[in-house]
């Protein structure tokens, strides 16, 4: 009888620690996607790229953040540049660099492919660089219709003010006249005699 009560007890703490190893494994995975739940990267509406993993030390709601303020820093003159993936590797990390022209604007690792979506990295990165090449085009076309806007606005005020400017200077010079005509002296004495015919 005691033997059997060993066999039992053996047997719960083998149950027991295979439970403890199993939670604990568990309990890091949740950990691990909790402290890095996916962010995407948005623009104008548009869906550019999800981040899943943190590279170099940043998580990727850092990489959003860093990202966007990039893509923000995008001036109008670059816009006619060409976006470009360049591979590299990082921290033991393969994946592409986004650029515009020579300005890095994000990358994506091989951990940021979602395992379930059946995309390898050559094929998101294609449509990623699709992507951003719409909203470059449609960015440009958009600074080039406001800026349009915006000079002719400019243009239409200096014309009101050039006919402001112009109808105060007509009237100064039409009442100069009428006071000087008034308030010039007349000359006295018979002047010249005029001849009648």
């Amino acid at each position: 009888m005691r033997l059997n009560s060993i066999l039992k007890l053996i047997l719960m703490s083998i149950v027991f620690m295979l439970g403890a190893v199993y939670s604990h494994s568990v309990l890091s995975e949740t950990k691990t996607e909790l402290n890095y739940r996916p962010a995407v990267l948005t623009l104008m509406n548009r869906e550019i790229a999800i981040f899943r993993a943190p590279l170099n030390g940043a998580s990727p709601e850092v990489r959003v953040d860093n990202a966007s303020k990039r893509v923000q820093q995008v001036e109008i003159k670059e816009l006619t540049e060409e976006i470009k993936a360049v591979p590299f590797t990082l921290a033991g990390e393969k994946g592409f660099q986004f650029h515009l022209g020579t300005r890095h604007l994000f990358s994506l690792i091989e951990k940021d492919i979602d395992p379930e979506s059946g995309e390898d990295m050559a094929l998101v990165v294609t449509k990623t660089v699709e992507i951003l090449n719409e909203l470059k085009t449609a960015k440009y076309q958009q600074t080039k219709l406001s800026f349009m806007l915006h000079e002719a606005f400019i243009v239409l005020l200096a014309t009101i003010a050039l006919i402001v400017a112009i109808l105060v200077i007509r009237r100064a010079l039409n009442w100069l006249s009428q006071f000087l005509l008034v308030t010039a002296p007349r000359p006295k004495g018979r002047g010249f005699p005029l001849r009648r015919q």
